[in-house]
């Protein structure tokens, strides 16, 4: 439902975007990280989980301070995704080569030749608004297994944005029957792990199909994007 204030929202936070994408790249991830120090603040429940989860994770292995800087390390990376999201709309093959650099987009092309469909899993690591506009690099269709956003505007800002830079959105709820579709034309189904970790539909996949989704997955092959922005930090 289309109401004044998310209507007003979307303005805002487009405008915000378009200007943030118009600073100088080093500048933009300054500001994002500074956002992610100021987040770190106010958002205390979020600091407390994240603190939490480094706990579980290294136990012993690191102290309570380095914990605490490798959480607030996490929260100006995030910060610094905005920047990154904020570029969406108006990258193309060679702005995005000037950000990013690929590696291992051979194999991809290579499996893309079996026309079976591609099903790509990847750590919910780094920058993952980035990383699905490789789309940009190929020419099979990109579809990527996302949660919608609570809010409307902010959600039809998003799929605006990520629909300009190649890669469309896959509701989690409707995955399974849209991602068996999108598999059988041939085309590219990325997952996020976290995602698929706590969706039932998704975890299930190979359990739940009729028939094998993939019907030969002798070999895995490795693809990294790495930021090549040296002021991202």
């Amino acid at each position: 439902m289309q109401t004044l204030g998310n209507r007003l929202l979307y303005g805002l936070a487009t405008r915000a975007l378009s200007s943030l994408a118009r600073l100088p790249l080093g500048l933009a991830y300054w500001l994002g990280a500074r956002l992610g120090d100021l987040l770190y603040l106010v958002l205390a429940e979020r600091r407390r989980i994240t603190l939490a989860n480094l706990a579980l994770a290294f136990d012993t292995d690191k102290t309570a301070a380095e914990r605490h800087r490798l959480a607030r390390t996490t929260f100006r990376h995030l910060g610094q995704h905005l920047v990154d999201f904020s570029h969406l709309s108006q990258l193309t093959p060679s702005t995005f080569a000037t950000m990013c650099h690929v590696e291992g987009l051979e194999h991809i092309e290579a499996l893309l030749q079996r026309r079976m469909g591609l099903l790509v899993l990847s750590a919910h690591f780094g920058s993952w608004e980035l990383a699905p506009a490789m789309a940009l690099c190929l020419t099979t269709p990109v579809h990527v297994i996302v949660r919608p956003l609570d809010n409307p505007a902010l959600q039809r800002l998003a799929e605006a944005y990520r629909q300009r830079c190649g890669y469309r959105a896959i509701p989690r709820r409707a995955a399974l029957a849209e991602c068996l579709k999108v598999l059988r034309r041939g085309e590219i189904v990325a997952v996020l792990m976290t995602r698929a970790a706590y969706s039932a539909k998704v975890s299930r996949w190979s359990f739940s199909a009729r028939k094998p989704i993939l019907r030969s997955a002798q070999r895995y092959w490795p693809c990294v994007l790495d930021a090549r922005s040296s002021a991202r930090s």
